[in-house]
């Protein structure tokens, strides 16, 4: 795996130069400008989120004194034209090659932000990094159409690319086949307690190397109804011990990982450190929450809380153990 990585690195093709080659053999500059201006292709964000937020029609025409329909033309005129670079078809054939390596260590088919970090994966500088995402996002979606096969977005997997139907297929029928098992297990598992519990199903017997790590983590990726705790722990993104919608879901799950009494601000310290979200965790407001909640925790000692489910009673926790 490390001489593949090391290999990736290696035969990257830098797409910021190889549109820097191509964009200066366009002769029709505003071409140039809106391409770079409607795919972001030039800047210093280095936010991944907002890959594939294309500037709108309208704001480049008020930049450029022209109308929307008119940027628009320009757009597909500069697309064509770029195609028709005579350095065009060896460059593009790069990137593809390097994209269908990076495919095939994924069975052949993955999600579109899964890919797309996979094969930047090496570049350590975040503004680098997110440069090459977004040409790398305009390479996938306006000249990579007709070579590689994509399918969108919709209620059972996230927007993916593949090498051809049959990947595309297997991926879909994976993620299918794996969402229903949660909702039947009706609890979070790690990917490696998930590929213990697949191995006996025909789909993942019959193509044995779905149940590889990465090639599980692959299809839990790609699929639009599950994700990952803080814990690594994989389930429904529906269930609370999967995305937390409260702070109450969260002392609950930091008290379960745990498994022992907690004080109040031990437990805001793990909220914190496991990142759950952006919001902050204050200990006074996980205090008034425990103190609230009856029905789930139990004060065992001063600020220390248990979980009921336990069988805690209320009470000093020197004191419980004198009595048993």
């Amino acid at each position: 795996m490390l001489d593949n990585q090391m290999n990736n690195s290696r035969s990257y093709p830098d797409l910021e130069q190889i549109f820097g080659e191509l964009f200066s053999c366009l002769r029709n500059l505003r071409e140039v400008n809106v391409l770079k201006q409607r795919y972001r292709l030039e800047g210093n964000e280095n936010q991944m989120h907002a890959l594939g937020r294309k500037a709108t029609l309208q704001s480049i025409g008020a930049k450029e004194g022209i109308t929307r329909e008119r940027v628009r033309q320009i757009e597909n005129s500069g697309i064509k034209n770029l195609m028709r670079v005579p350095l065009y078809s060896t460059r593009i054939d790069r990137i593809l090659d390097h994209l269908e390596n990076i495919l095939h260590e994924h069975a052949g088919a993955m999600a579109e932000h899964h890919l797309i970090a996979k094969t930047l994966r090496h570049i350590e500088e975040a503004n680098k990094r997110a440069s090459e995402a977004r040409y790398l996002y305009f390479t996938l979606n306006k000249l990579l159409t007709g070579r590689l096969m994509m399918k969108r977005e919709n209620e059972l997997h996230e927007k993916i690319w593949a090498k051809n139907a049959e990947t595309t297929q297997l991926l879909q029928t994976a993620i299918s086949e794996i969402k229903g098992f949660f909702q039947r297990a009706n609890k979070p598992m790690t990917i490696k307690e998930l590929g213990e519990s697949l191995k006996h199903f025909s789909l993942f017997k019959e193509h044995e190397h779905l149940i590889a790590q990465h090639n599980l983590e692959n299809i839990l990726i790609a699929s639009s109804a599950l994700d990952a705790n803080p814990f690594d722990e994989w389930g429904m993104k529906e269930w609370t011990s999967i995305v937390p919608k409260r702070i109450g879901d969260k002392i609950y799950m930091i008290l379960q990982k745990h498994g022992k009494p907690l004080h109040y601000k031990t437990i805001a310290e793990y909220i914190e450190a496991y990142q759950f979200d952006h919001k902050k965790a204050h200990p006074p407001t996980i205090h008034n929450e425990l103190i609230l909640d009856g029905t789930k925790y139990v004060l065992v000692g001063r600020g220390t809380y248990a979980l009921k489910e336990w069988g805690y009673k209320e009470g000093i926790i020197s004191e419980l153990l004198e009595e048993v």
